[in-house]
């Protein structure tokens, strides 16, 4: 069976319309994912500061944005979806954080003419922005570079499709009867989640090798990478109870830091993190 990849904008434009607060949900559902959110939250702090201006790219409803505004950034928000972008200025009024936020904008990651070349100290895009963009995910890295100051850092997530697999396993027999088991051979093979599930979703899913191909085909450098949960990923009621226990979650997420950057776990998680910094030259390259 084949399928093309085929990025359409108003198609990611209205599946997150549709999500609404459901993207809000994502990162806090359990303790899995609440894990997941601290471990995109621990490289936020490592390489953002106070007093940069960073551009929040596919920033959905806001979670990310709320931490780059505690760490005293000032951020530009740009998301595809009205309702994402609704609900982000929401959240950050919620937080207090409104002065920290320069501007809302309806923006495809592919097209971000609306800010000069090396406009931001530092550039997120986190939560899957390169997996929606499908096929055009190296013209969407390089307009994220582009925005970015020379020797600026780019944090960014995508899902794994391993780590994906190792949750989903299952769900996989009601998948199979569903869709057929060649269905589900394309996706595990592909990383290509093309509408198969109730919600229409249509994305990309990476394996580490090829993540880290991606990146090093463009004008950056490898600087973090990490996989988002590996110890926790199938442990989740482990996990709820260090919740229970600061001092023991605090003892539990560093390792669970520590571990998700050893190479072997990289691919073990749901979600693969990497920062990558821009190039020194101003110069645009010939060829991407």
């Amino acid at each position: 069976m084949t399928q093309q990849q085929n990025y359409d904008p108003d198609r990611v434009r209205g599946f997150f319309n549709r999500l609404g607060y459901g993207e809000w949900e994502r990162f806090e559902q359990s303790a899995t994912s609440r894990i997941q959110a601290r471990i995109h939250t621990h490289y936020l702090h490592r390489f953002f500061e106070r007093g940069d201006r960073v551009l929040d790219a596919g920033a959905g409803p806001g979670r990310f944005t709320i931490d780059l505004a505690r760490l005293g950034a000032t951020v530009s928000v740009v998301d595809i979806s009205d309702e994402q972008l609704r609900l982000n200025r929401q959240k950050v009024a919620e937080a207090g954080l409104l002065d920290s936020v320069d501007g809302w904008h309806r923006a495809d990651i592919l097209d971000l003419g609306l800010f000069h070349d090396a406009t931001f100290d530092g550039t997120v895009c986190y939560g899957g922005g390169l997996s929606y963009v499908l096929e055009r995910a190296g013209d969407a890295l390089e307009e994220l570079l582009r925005v970015t100051k020379p020797g600026g850092f780019v944090a960014l997530s995508v899902p794994n499709v391993i780590g994906t697999a190792r949750m989903s396993l299952p769900g996989f027999p009601a998948w199979i009867q569903h869709h057929g088991r060649e269905a589900l051979d394309h996706q595990m093979a592909t990383g290509d989640a093309l509408g198969t599930t109730k919600e229409g979703h249509w994305t990309h899913m990476y394996r580490w090798r090829e993540f880290e191909e991606l990146l090093l085909d463009h004008r950056c450098e490898i600087v973090a990478a990490s996989a988002a949960g590996f110890m926790s990923i199938l442990n989740g009621e482990v996990v709820a109870a260090f919740e229970k226990d600061p001092d023991l979650y605090d003892w539990f997420l560093r390792w669970e830091i520590e571990y998700c950057r050893e190479p072997g776990a990289l691919d073990g998680g749901a979600q693969l993190i990497a920062v990558v910094r821009r190039d020194q030259s101003v110069e645009r390259p010939d060829t991407v």
